[in-house]
């Protein structure tokens, strides 16, 4: 039963991830792709602003002036990276309170692992048997699979868990019921 239910998680949630982690590496492969013809054109107007300043002033004051507008980007971005951000004033901060944060130890850690799952079956048991008694097979199955999730997962990543495939899910579900398409003209 928990290799099919394996299987089963596998071909509802993972094969979706991954569809849309192929998506957003088409993004980002087509992002750098961007970038880097903006870099060229960038190449390209830095040579024309050199040809037009050296028509009117020659060529070293067109050189001196190309130079001193990448130099005072330059300059200004170092002080934005340096000066510019609150992950600074932030960081003393969170080292005092992670100072202050009980440390976990591992034992006390795997026995509120157990703990939980042991909660996790006895709080389900009794669902189970309702949904057995009705013969409402997938939800139990599906019942199966959340509480799978809540054993093996922390309970933080187990709420992001929980955000990101009520995002998924939401977003599969807009298009067989028709809602949110566009209608034709």
């Amino acid at each position: 039963m928990n290799a099919w239910l394996r299987q089963y998680l596998a071909r509802t949630i993972v094969n979706p991830l991954q569809r849309e982690s192929a998506r957003l590496l088409t993004k980002a492969a087509l992002f750098a792709l961007a970038l880097f013809v903006f870099l060229i054109g960038l190449g390209f107007l830095t040579a024309a602003l050199f040809i037009w300043i050296d028509g009117l002033a020659g060529a070293l004051a067109a050189a001196l002036c190309v130079a001193g507008a990448y130099f005072g980007i330059g300059i200004i971005a170092i002080f934005t990276a340096i000066y510019g951000g609150k992950a600074r004033l932030e960081a003393p901060a969170r080292r005092q309170m992670n100072e202050k944060r009980p440390r976990n130890v591992l034992e006390e850690n795997d026995a509120e692992h157990v703990n939980r799952e042991a909660e996790i079956t006895e709080a389900i048991a009794p669902i189970i048997e309702v949904l057995r008694s009705l013969g409402l097979k997938r939800e139990e199955l599906a019942l199966l699979a959340g509480a799978e999730l809540a054993k093996t997962l922390p309970p933080l990543t187990l709420a992001g868990f929980a955000v990101v495939c009520g995002f998924l899910i939401g977003r599969m579900a807009k298009w067989p019921f028709g809602i949110g398409m566009k209608e034709s003209p």
